[in-house]
């Protein structure tokens, strides 16, 4: 016996029901009216949404399409004003080599301080008294070398010819620089040791009393009969001039101090009174006086000129700047591994180096002391400029029209050009862009 099935099937896809009818057919009834309109909502609403997307432009695509574009920008020709900034270049100060002053004197006798002439920080020249040892002067003089004896009539080397060049550069000699050591010389140094109001160094006492001996002969030889006296006169003559010579005034090595020719700075005096140590130093000096070198451009190359008075500082403390005198220019340099900037080495010298105090390699800037005075000048901003091989134009725009005017730079400052060309004030010019 067959069962018969009643009442609704399991929802098939779609929404709708399945039924059988009778003979085992399946009848599918429609879905809902509502499902219809929900699906036809969506529809609409994905359509809507893909419309405004296409419509509605985003921050980064305003972005995006900004950095495609090229615009066009310009800027007016002006009047600006141009000071000059303070010329200076970079240096390194040099303070020369240490020497110690220890004056040679007899053993038993010993060394102490008796007075000074120069302090620390003064500038020790030729033909001056640095101080006196056992009552004696220490006079400098500008020798390529220290004396290495005393000297006395009749001597002769190089030491002789150094100190007659010495005494002819300061004014005391006048006779041949031969390396003898005459009459000449010794009145040289006797006139040098007298012009710093010291005695001149003392002759040997038995030279002192030939030359007595031998000049009253010669007033004895004059005072007799003139008859037959003529080869005894010139024997009595000839004697006197040796004598002389044999007297003439000698010059101790304890005495003489060599400097450089341009002076040597006093770094220290021992107290007067005081007795040296071992190695009988009673001062030190500073071979070569403070000088800084340093090297300047091609273009400050005409400012900076030998004889200009120039301020010094170092470069960590502008406010203890010094006065100082340019003494020498070298010639022109290229970039070395002494400077990155070729130019010309420059010497300055100071006018009170102790109060410089600088080290020696110590990093200075040299610098003019004036400022230019400001000047007027037409300008465009740098980036207007333009190159064309060795010539500069500035592209100037009037309306949709361009064209290109050539201009000549002056100088340039706070990111314009001074030019001079055909431009007018208000005319713009291209800085960016295509017109």
């Amino acid at each position: 016996m067959r069962e018969s099935v009643g009442g609704p099937h399991p929802a098939l896809p779609g929404g709708g029901e399945d039924s059988i009818a009778g003979g085992g057919a399946v009848v599918r009834t429609p879905p809902p009216r509502w499902l219809a309109i929900w699906i036809a909502a969506c529809v609409v609403c994905a359509i809507a949404a893909f419309l405004a997307g296409r419509l509605v432009r985003s921050p980064w695509d305003a972005a995006e399409e900004n950095s495609r574009a090229d615009p066009v920008v310009t800027a007016p020709v002006q009047t600006r004003t141009y000071t000059p900034p303070v010329a200076e270049a970079a240096g390194v100060a040099a303070a020369g080599t240490a020497v110690k002053v220890a004056p040679v004197v007899a053993e038993a006798a010993g060394v102490v301080v008796t007075a000074h002439h120069r302090e620390p920080g003064a500038v020790l020249r030729s033909g001056q008294v640095l101080m006196e040892v056992n009552g004696r002067p220490i006079v400098a003089l500008a020798l390529p070398f220290r004396l290495y004896r005393d000297l006395h009539p009749e001597d002769s080397g190089a030491d002789v010819r150094a100190v007659q060049q010495a005494l002819q550069t300061i004014g005391f000699y006048s006779g041949a620089v031969d390396g003898s050591y005459g009459v000449g010389t010794a009145r040289a140094v006797r006139d040098l040791f007298r012009s710093v109001g010291m005695a001149p160094p003392l002759v040997p006492p038995e030279a002192a009393d030939a030359l007595a001996e031998a000049r009253s002969v010669l007033r004895k030889v004059q005072a007799s009969p003139p008859g037959g006296k003529e080869e005894t006169l010139a024997a009595a003559r000839q004697a006197v001039a040796d004598a002389e010579l044999a007297a003439a005034t000698p010059l101790p090595m304890a005495e003489i101090q060599a400097v450089d020719a341009a002076g040597s700075e006093v770094v220290s005096v021992l107290p007067v009174g005081a007795v040296p140590s071992e190695d009988n130093s009673v001062a030190t000096l500073r071979a070569g006086v403070l000088t800084v070198t340093a090297r300047v451009g091609v273009k400050d190359a005409a400012v900076f000129a030998r004889g200009v008075t120039v301020q010094v500082a170092p470069t960590t403390d502008q406010r203890r700047s010094v006065a100082g005198r340019i003494a020498a220019v070298g010639e022109f340099r290229a970039a070395d591994e002494t400077s990155s900037l070729p130019g010309y080495d420059i010497t300055v010298t100071l006018e009170e180096p102790a109060r410089a105090k600088f080290g020696d390699g110590q990093a200075v800037l040299v610098r003019l002391p004036d400022r230019g005075k400001p000047t007027k000048g037409v300008a465009v901003p740098l980036v207007a400029v333009r190159e064309s091989g060795d010539n500069h134009y500035v592209v100037v725009l009037a309306g949709s029209a361009a064209r290109e005017v050539r201009v000549e730079v002056d100088r340039t400052a706070d990111g314009y050009a001074f030019v001079t060309g055909r431009l007018a004030l208000g005319e713009r010019v291209l800085v960016h862009g295509t017109p």
